[in-house]
């Protein structure tokens, strides 16, 4: 029987909301990828612990990013934004293109400035992508991504067909 997970669902696509979705300055913020910050009002944790996201480290914590296996981003379909899938069962993101898994929820999030070739790129060259999932704020710093509130994840890119 196939092991459903709680964010594929339509309350976690409502909990997404519509805000832009912040593309990261990750060399600044010392980030080993490029990142993304999703802003959602009323964040439920319980939802994004269940697909591998974590509580953001603070300033003076080592911690190890995850990588989920429930979640596989596209990130050069559109400069203006990317596809955030969602799977109930494990995925493995490969650099071949995805035909014949289909996820169970696609979420797709327009960024506040459209991505350049540069920083779609290194994500492809990275083949992840940190998702961090915080409050609505004016402006992401390094202080509101080690707020308690926020949580992480790495995500895995991969090519859509």
């Amino acid at each position: 029987m196939k092991e459903e997970r709680p964010l594929a669902s339509p309350e976690a696509s409502r909990q997404l909301g519509r805000e832009p979705w912040v593309r990261l300055d990750y060399r600044r913020l010392g980030l080993p990828a490029p990142a993304v910050y999703i802003p959602i009002a009323g964040l439920d944790r319980t939802l994004f612990e269940a697909i591998g996201f974590v509580r953001a480290p603070g300033h003076d914590q080592a911690v190890r990013l995850p990588i989920s296996r429930y979640l596989a981003v596209d990130v050069t379909t559109d400069a203006h934004g990317m596809t955030l899938m969602v799977f109930s069962c494990p995925f493995a993101p490969t650099s071949a293109p995805v035909a014949t898994v289909r996820p169970d929820l696609r979420l797709r999030g327009d960024y506040d400035l459209s991505a350049d070739e540069v920083w779609q790129n290194a994500a492809y060259t990275a083949r992840r992508v940190i998702l961090a999932a915080g409050p609505l704020v004016a402006e992401v710093t390094p202080d509101v991504l080690s707020q308690r509130e926020v949580m992480v994840v790495g995500a895995g890119v991969t090519v859509m067909k």
